[in-house]
């Protein structure tokens, strides 16, 4: 029988220290040989550790990205932070997504590596585009988990991780830029609120509270403003006195158009304003300062029905009209600067020029101080309707 050197046993007394074996022993999955002697190798202990999970999110595939929320009926990601911690590492096998609370069937989504920015927080796997179910009740969240496998096969599963079917105003509030909201869902009395909290309205006359909202899947209401003096007084401020890129936008339902320009949000008449254009079933956004003065509609809105009327400017060249999240006319070459001045912004009418009462329901009013970009306006009028 052949003795061992000393050297042998060394080798044999480092590799019990580190719970290794010598050749011919049990296969550990994961080995990494680290020295051998002749007819002797050693190998490392194999990665037992399962990878780490740090962080997830999920957010829209198309629109503007808020973390942690998603749309029903529309298109998402899911975003995760993992690594694999072992000593050695086996290097990630799969990472996958459970969404199925919100979308049938989604019980292990693939994801891909890479690095990806979500609200400014990074995150080096990603899903492929999802589909969120339909009708799920805005305002809500759902619970999804995030599992990752090496190719050691240790595997984890995060704790439930939780994303909300986004609200219209979470959208409206999330877009950068916002100056004031008005949602005008006051069921009485006389203040009406600005959600960014900036500029407070003032309900006059005697308008009706309470009427169903133009928002699908959300029970906020709409004001009711009667055609003869109902209206919200919004006092004058610096934030509102906006001379450069501006978007005005607001949902209406006309019960009549019965006066000429008849105002949905104006600065009076001598700043920016949307309004009726003229006598007709169409609208008007007109900015004082520049030249040609007005860009002209030519959708019919005096329908009885809901639509997302908004008028944007660019600061420089291009006024636009869009209805119901499409295009509906737009004037290129617009010079000038929009003038500022001492009225207050109204809804529902024009101070400046007496009698230009709304008859109909005015909901969800805002105004930003830059031109919104047509994907953002359709994605404003589809957040309404509770598509994707």
């Amino acid at each position: 029988m052949r003795r061992l050197s000393r050297s042998h046993l060394r080798w044999i007394m480092v590799g019990l220290a580190l719970g290794v074996g010598c050749a011919g022993g049990t296969a550990w999955a994961a080995f990494t040989s680290i020295s051998s002697n002749g007819p002797n190798s050693f190998s490392a202990a194999p990665d037992l550790t399962a990878p780490t999970f740090t962080r997830a999110t999920v957010a829209k595939s198309t629109g503007t990205q808020t973390a942690a929320r998603f749309r029903s009926g529309g298109g998402y990601y899911v975003y995760a932070q993992v690594t694999d911690t072992g000593n050695p590492s086996a290097g990630i096998q799969s990472v996958t997504a459970n969404t199925s609370s919100f979308t049938t069937g989604a019980t292990a989504s693939a994801m891909t590596a890479g690095s990806y920015t979500v609200a400014g927080i990074t995150y080096n796997y990603r899903s492929a585009a999802l589909t969120a179910n339909s009708a799920l009740a805005t305002g809500t969240n759902f619970s999804y988990t995030i599992t990752a496998k090496d190719n050691a096969t240790n595997t984890t599963t995060s704790a439930a991780q939780t994303a909300q079917a986004e609200t219209y105003q979470s959208v409206i509030s999330a877009t950068s830029n916002l100056v004031s909201y008005w949602r005008l869902g006051e069921a009485s009395g006389t203040a009406a609120a600005d959600v960014k909290a900036a500029n407070a309205g003032t309900y006059n006359g005697s308008p009706v509270f309470g009427a169903a909202g133009a928002l699908v899947g959300d029970t906020d209401k709409a004001g009711t403003f009667d055609g003869v003096n109902d209206f919200v007084n919004v006092p004058d401020s610096a934030s509102l006195d906006v001379v450069g890129a501006l978007t005005e936008e607001a949902w209406i339902k006309v019960t009549a158009f019965d006066k000429s320009y008849q105002a949905i949000l104006t600065k009076g008449n001598s700043a920016y304003r949307l309004q009726r254009n003229n006598a007709t079933n169409t609208l008007d956004f007109e900015l004082t300062g520049t030249t040609p003065l007005a860009t002209l509609g030519a959708v019919n809105v005096n329908d009885a029905a809901w639509h997302l009327v908004t008028a944007v400017w660019s600061g420089s060249g291009t006024r636009q009209i869009y209805v119901d999240g499409a295009l509906d006319a737009q004037t290129t070459g617009v010079t000038g600067t929009t003038a500022a001045n001492a009225q207050p912004l109204a809804i529902g009418q024009n101070v400046e020029t007496g009698s230009r009462f709304w008859h109909g329901l005015i909901d969800e009013s805002a105004i930003y101080n830059r031109a919104l970009t047509a994907a953002e306006v359709l994605d404003h009028y589809k957040a309404g309707k509770g598509t994707g």
